[in-house]
């Protein structure tokens, strides 16, 4: 039977349960002989703050691949609901089986559940039976969350079966950080909770911050009151006392979900992978003498980690890469880093085909996500060094070409995304080979640097050919000036200055790429030179205009006859308009007030040729353009696609993809940014309330404005209306 792809969409794997549940999924792969995919940023998305951040989900439209089998869908630790929604719509669109981790009741996906209900009863027994403590609190996670649920019931169970008192003050629902630790600790120092002996907390960071804060109040941790966590989670090394906890099954719930994923594909019920340790971590925080547990193994390989991590960090890797002349000298230079990817066996770079075409271009245009794109197998590297940087090219669908190799042994593969700022270039792959291992910080801080590198080379094909650009406008100007300083030299008292525009090139770049575009006007110019009578000139004073200088005022119209010509030949759609300026040669004092000329010119305008007339598109261009215009000057109006595919008589994919292909975004994006523009205006301008201003932008309430706000700004419109008017804020405001 041909492998299966099973796709894990997860993150923040540098958690270590959320590590430890990967590898257990990996593991269990390997048993049933399946392929492994782990689709992850390497960014926090708590806070989807920034175009970068947004930009790393992109890693996640890999799930419209047709190469997938099955998924896994661990959201436990994306804390961010509309990421949250995002992976859940394209999972749904995928029309695969998924397989959840502790998700709760799905309507459309299935679950694999771990049972926190008995840990967490064994866990408060420890305190009743080897402590005596009776009096015992509970801070669980969020009233919604599953996982918080069933720890409150093994708390509960626990306290029914040994007879002892409790009620509804007893327990609090918090937020498994450390927010509701400290409100708890204020609530009895502050005497208006009742002191408990013992408390239960959600996790070992709750059970951390409790602790700080307890003591910090002056309250004696286990002395006065008996804290635990639960998990074994780092409460980020802050707290001084050693936490009781739970070790929790992770990697077996990881294995667990593979199992019933495999079996509901193939019918199969494959065996199971060993169970790592788990059960009570005794220590210094509910009265117990401090035991340190000690794997000698895992500590080593921890240390190794590190060490491996200070290294990669104090390497100028971004800064050797960017001496190199092109990619491949960068890739040379990479490849000597890959020392510090502790016990990897392969690793892969790809790229995009635009973003290829854009470090030798500078053209940054098409740098977004598409899962119809070609890639460029860009280099391999391997543990045993035999490096190789093949050029064959597969689609992004295909996912990896290594999931096409008839390899026995199942391969997992960790796929980052390749991004800077809103730009997406591609990814990078990473195998452990036959080891269930995550990345860490190392790999993380690799990628990254590989970021820069990436953008580096394309800002510096920008730089070229924007230098390239200045000195072809700077040569075209003194081409001008010596035509017209001939001129005077000869005598001449009058002669004629034409401009000639390529009109349009926004859509020109947008259908054919920066380097075609500019190849196509120069073969316009190439020709059209070779009309020119001997005392003619022409020069370039940018790349979509070029003029001409000519002693033969008379000749507008036989020249506009030659260009058109020229443009017609090349049969593509470009548009050109002409101006023309008649001066007297003596009054040029410098090369400078060829510009002077250039803008009579302008203001003239003569003769026009427009391909899109022919076409239509320009009509579609126009009426695109009165629509934009309106939705700028009142955006508060409740504008909907229908309404507007009505009124210009078009469709709605004519609408959506043209006016991008024209404005560069997407029509509701637009409308969004001009409301935005319009809000930060209001906010500058005038006191009105947040309320007043969602109603005169727009918006139907000001908790909508406020979350487009912050997405597209950074900061909330209280915090912009502070730092432009000095401090004052809304809550001052009429």
């Amino acid at each position: 039977m041909e492998k299966l792809l099973i796709g894990v969409v997860t993150s923040n794997l540098d958690m270590e349960n959320a590590s430890e549940v990967v590898q257990g999924i990996i593991s269990q792969a390997q048993k049933c002989r399946c392929d492994i995919a782990v689709l992850s940023p390497l960014n926090n998305l708590q806070n989807m703050w920034n175009k970068h951040r947004e930009t790393s989900l992109d890693i996640y439209q890999l799930i419209a691949s047709p190469r997938f089998d099955g998924f896994i869908f661990d959201r436990r630790y994306m804390d961010n609901p509309d990421v949250e929604q995002l992976c859940e719509t394209l999972l749904l669109q995928s029309n695969k089986p998924v397989m959840m981790i502790d998700g709760g009741t799905h309507r459309y996906f299935e679950n694999t559940a771990s049972d926190d209900r008995k840990p967490f009863e064994e866990l408060t027994t420890h305190l009743i039976e080897e402590h005596g403590y009776r009096k015992i609190y509970c801070l669980t996670g969020p009233e919604n969350n599953p996982d918080a649920q069933e720890r409150l019931k093994g708390y509960q169970d626990a306290m029914k079966e040994h007879g002892l008192y409790f009620d509804r003050t007893y327990w609090q629902h918090g937020d498994f950080w450390k927010r509701s630790a400290r409100k708890m600790a204020d609530e009895i120092a502050d005497c208006i909770l009742a002191k408990p002996e013992a408390i239960l907390c959600g996790n070992d960071i709750t059970a951390g911050e409790l602790i700080m804060r307890l003591v910090g109040r002056g309250i004696r941790v286990p002395e006065d009151i008996a804290v635990v966590g639960f998990d074994c989670g780092d409460p980020n090394g802050e707290c001084d006392i050693s936490i009781t906890s739970y070790k929790r099954a992770n990697f077996q719930l990881g294995a667990e979900a593979l199992r019933r994923l495999y079996r509901l594909l193939t019918g199969v019920n494959p065996p199971r992978v060993h169970n790592k340790i788990e059960g009570l971590r005794i220590n210094a925080s509910c009265g117990c003498p401090a035991y340190r547990h000690v794997n000698k193994k895992e500590e080593r390989m921890a240390r190794i980690r590190r060490d491996y991590a200070g290294r990669i960090y104090t390497r100028e890797v971004v800064y050797e890469a960017g001496l190199a002349k092109d990619l491949q000298g960068a890739l040379e230079v990479i490849s000597r880093y890959t020392i510090f990817l502790y016990h990897y066996s392969r690793f892969g770079i790809y790229l995009t085909e635009a973003t290829m075409q854009a470090m030798q271009t500078g053209e940054t245009d098409g740098l977004t996500f598409d899962i119809h794109s070609t890639m460029h197998h860009c280099a391999e590297y391997h543990s045993n060094f035999r490096n190789s940087y093949p050029a064959a090219d597969f689609a992004m669908e295909d996912i990896l070409p290594a999931f096409a190799e008839p390899q026995k042994r199942s391969s997992a593969y960790f796929l980052s995304p390749l991004h800077y700022g809103d730009r997406f270039f591609g990814y990078t792959a990473l195998s452990y080979g036959k080891y269930a291992f995550t990345y860490d910080i190392s790999y993380q801080m690799f990628v990254k640097y590989i970021d820069n590198i990436v953008f580096r080379l394309i800002e510096k094909a920008a730089f070229a050919k924007k230098t390239e650009s200045a000195q072809r406008t700077n040569s075209g100007r003194m081409r001008l000036y010596s035509g017209i300083i001939a001129g005077v030299e000869r005598g001449i008292s009058e002669m004629m200055f034409i401009s000639c525009e390529i009109t349009d090139m926004k859509l020109l770049y947008g259908k054919y790429g920066g380097k075609k575009v500019v190849a196509m006007i120069r073969r316009i110019v190439s020709e059209f030179s070779e009309t020119l009578h001997g005392d003619e000139v022409c020069g370039f004073l940018s790349e979509s205009r070029f003029c001409i200088v000519t002693p033969f005022p008379d000749r507008m119209e036989e020249i506009f006859r030659e260009l058109k010509n020229c443009v017609i030949c090349l049969d593509e759609p470009i548009s050109i308009t002409l101006g023309t300026h008649r001066f007297q040669p003596e009054t040029i004092g410098e090369a400078d007030d060829i510009y002077d000329l250039l803008g009579e010119a302008v203001n003239h305008t003569i003769y026009t040729y427009n391909h899109h007339h022919h076409s239509g598109s320009r009509q579609l261009y126009e009426k695109l353009y009165d629509l934009r215009k309106e939705l700028e000057h009142a955006p508060e109006q409740e504008w909907t696609i229908d309404a507007m595919c009505s009124r210009l008589h078009i469709s709605r994919s004519t609408l959506q993809k043209n006016y991008k292909a024209f404005f560069g975004k997407s029509i509701i994006d637009e409308l969004i940014s001009f409301r935005i523009s319009k809000a930060k205006q209001l906010l500058e301008d005038t006191p009105y309330t947040l309320s007043a201003i969602a109603e005169q932008c727009g918006y139907s309430s000001d908790t909508y404005l406020i979350k487009q706000f912050k997405k597209m700004e950074g900061i909330t419109p209280n915090e912009y209306r502070e730092r432009v008017s000095g401090g004052v804020s809304c809550e001052d405001c009429i």
